[in-house]
């Protein structure tokens, strides 16, 4: 998570702080939307998993060379 970003951190078990951000993000409808687009977005180009077999492979080739 990219704090403000993808989402929100929040310190560890601080209840209040996590309903403060919920409720913002349930105010503001358009960042809601924003927040969850740039957070799959994220996930997408980070985590999936061909392109990080294929990283993978070429650092296993360039240990073999």
């Amino acid at each position: 998570v990219i704090d403000g970003t993808t989402g929100f951190l929040v310190p560890e078990r601080n209840p209040a702080a996590l309903c403060e951000k919920l409720a913002l993000l349930a105010a503001d409808e358009q960042l809601a939307i924003t927040m969850g687009k740039m957070g799959r977005a994220f996930v997408e180009n980070n985590f999936d998993a061909a392109i990080i077999g294929a990283e993978l492979s070429a650092e296993y080739e360039k240990l073999l060379t």
